[in-house]
């Protein structure tokens, strides 16, 4: 285990690149910009800012348009060896927290729906949640009397939800048969394949932003440090580690940048020698297949390791500009935005700013 720490301590110092990941293809299609990729290992789902989704294959033909008018996607994630996937959506009118399930046709097939939750309990949790929202609100009341604000409304279970704020991610088990989604409040639900609830819970794990890896179809993993059998019910933590953004792969959990001092520099944790070494990228998100770890780094290029800890590949350039972050001076390479790779290692799609898709297959 210490030589696959030497190995990827000295490549991503030395930048070495073994078999790397060429661009295939490229197409704007998203008008309002590219939001979320999400790729099984035949197609893929893109999603933009205008409730826009695109199915696609890894030949660049568009297989459908889906078009979910007064909505926000938030989420979307393919489901293993299917023609079925799934995206996470705010609906506007009426304010709606929904998972639908389409296929490949653009059928939408089923939603998620919460049975369990009732006006009373929403409300409330809803009340308790937005504690410094109404306070700023009632502020700017008392101030400013003639300004009109916003009501701080709450969803309302008759029209049937899936979580009573933003979905922030849903995954999938490897086995195709539990389905996690995790909200704003940092609620976890776990559901079966057709939809029915299974078990919801409050996750601690003082972050904003939370992410969910199924490690195998029993264990998930909630970012950044926990682990939670699905069966069972029981949890483990992993300290130390709490202000950073985290993603499991191989041996290892790969700690990375959160807006933050503390998590700078960013960490690769083994697991089995707890030994960690420190990294030197500002990374903007990062994502696993099990197979490949993949970053997207403030200078928006698109980094590729392997199990051995090796850097595969870096890229994505297609312009330089000098920007400043965080007080340092940067280059920006691209307007890369958003970014998946295919279960099957031969495929990362990328999305950006403008709208542009990319695909990129391993040579």
């Amino acid at each position: 285990m210490k030589t696959s720490l030497i190995l990827l301590l000295t490549a991503l110092t030395f930048n070495s690149f073994g078999q790397g990941f060429q661009k295939l293809k490229s197409k704007v299609k998203h008008s309002t910009g590219a939001k979320i990729v999400s790729c099984s290992d035949d197609y893929f789902v893109t999603g933009g800012n205008a409730g826009d989704l695109y199915i696609w294959n890894y030949e660049g033909k568009i297989l459908k348009k889906v078009l979910l008018d007064n909505t926000k996607i938030n989420a979307i994630e393919v489901i293993p060896d299917s023609r079925n996937w799934l995206v996470g959506i705010t609906s506007l009118n009426p304010q709606r927290y929904i998972i639908k399930c389409f296929n490949t046709q653009g059928e939408e097939l089923f939603e998620l729906i919460d049975t369990t939750l009732d006006q009373v309990g929403i409300d409330q949790d809803y009340s308790d949640n937005n504690q410094s929202t109404k306070a700023a609100i009632e502020a700017v009341d008392k101030n400013f009397p003639g300004l009109r604000q916003k009501e701080l409304k709450s969803p309302k279970a008759m029209n049937g939800l899936s979580h009573i704020e933003l979905i922030q991610d849903i995954e999938v088990s490897p086995d195709g048969k539990s389905i996690a989604s995790i909200d704003k409040y940092n609620i976890l639900k776990i559901w079966t394949l057709s939809g029915e609830l299974v078990n919801s819970m409050k996750i601690q794990n003082g972050k904003k932003d939370t992410e969910l890896y199924f490690l195998n179809s029993e264990s998930l993993f909630i970012s950044p440090t926990i682990t939670l059998n699905i069966d069972s019910g029981k949890f483990e933590n992993l300290g130390g580690f709490e202000r950073y953004s985290g993603v499991p792969f191989s041996n290892f959990v790969y700690f990375y940048f959160d807006y933050n001092d503390l998590s700078r520099p960013e960490k690769m944790y083994n697991l089995n020698t707890t030994e960690t070494i420190d990294l030197k990228y500002y990374s903007y998100s990062a994502g696993t297949n099990g197979s490949y770890l993949v970053l997207l780094g403030q200078d928006r290029l698109i980094r590729v390791f392997d199990e051995s800890g090796t850097l595969n590949s870096k890229f994505g350039k297609d312009r330089t500009v000098k920007t400043t972050f965080r007080g340092e001076e940067l280059t920006k390479y691209s307007l890369i935005k958003c970014f998946d790779i295919a279960p099957n290692s031969k495929f990362v799609v990328t999305g950006d700013e403008i709208g542009k898709i990319t695909i990129w297959n391993r040579e």
